[in-house]
């Protein structure tokens, strides 16, 4: 029988430190100024299981796809500055108008869409530790599924929604064994969509609710099996 993964919604909501579930393997320390760190991994109870028992284990790991970014952060915050120092590198155009009337876009093409003020990076810190965490299960013998409000790997949502280091993060989960990490699940781009990666990881893209006409609730469930994963979704999702 499965493990289960609710999902509220699908635009994969901002996860805090608040929201980590008791059983949480955190990260060693927190940020050195004080901070909660936003990522966080977690092998689910036994009662999150339906059913007799599985025959494998399963870890989620929770990325904060904002550490490095502009949402969220005052600007006196050394990540924010990074954020902006990154984005006038790969953007020339005005990333602080807010009005509507510049396009953030303009003359960017292809995977350089990615450097919008709406999406962000995983900083160095996280990166360690997520390498550490794939590797701990990998010698532990678990599958993990990775979960991040924005997009991991090109092709999954639209580039303009594509995480700012998905390479970087691409590469920590790759750096076991095929099979060790199945499958990320993300947000952000409403339209939703779908790939699988060079080392064979789905990347889900979950559609926003926000887009259903009904207005009625949506979310969607992850049934994790040894062989596979089925996701069933509930009105507006599938």
């Amino acid at each position: 029988m499965p493990h289960a993964l609710l999902h509220p919604g699908s635009d994969l909501a901002f996860l805090t430190g608040a929201q980590r579930p008791k059983h949480a393997k955190a990260p060693c320390s927190d940020s050195a100024d004080g901070r909660t760190n936003n990522f966080f991994s977690f092998a689910p109870p036994n009662n999150y299981c339906i059913g007799p028992q599985p025959t494998f284990s399963l870890r989620v790991v929770v990325l904060d796809p904002y550490d490095i970014g502009m949402i969220g952060k005052d600007e006196s915050d050394a990540n924010f500055q990074l954020a902006v120092k990154l984005l006038k590198q790969h953007n020339p155009n005005d990333i602080f108008d807010k009005t509507g009337k510049v396009n953030w876009a303009a003359g960017l093409t292809g995977l350089e869409r990615r450097w919008l003020p709406y999406n962000g990076a995983v900083g160095k810190q996280q990166l360690k530790w997520l390498r550490g965490v794939i590797i701990d299960a990998w010698r532990d013998h678990e599958r993990v599924v990775v979960l991040s409000h924005v997009g991991l790997s090109p092709g999954c949502c639209d580039d303009s929604t594509l995480l700012w280091n998905y390479g970087e993060v691409l590469e920590c989960l790759h750096s076991v064994p095929k099979g060790v990490v199945v499958a990320c699940f993300s947000g952000h781009d409403h339209k939703g969509g779908y790939a699988v990666d060079a080392h064979g990881i789905h990347h889900v893209t979950l559609q926003s609710p926000l887009e259903d006409p009904s207005n009625q609730t949506a979310y969607a469930t992850a049934h994790c099996f040894s062989s596979r994963i089925e996701l069933e979704g509930c009105n507006f999702l599938f």
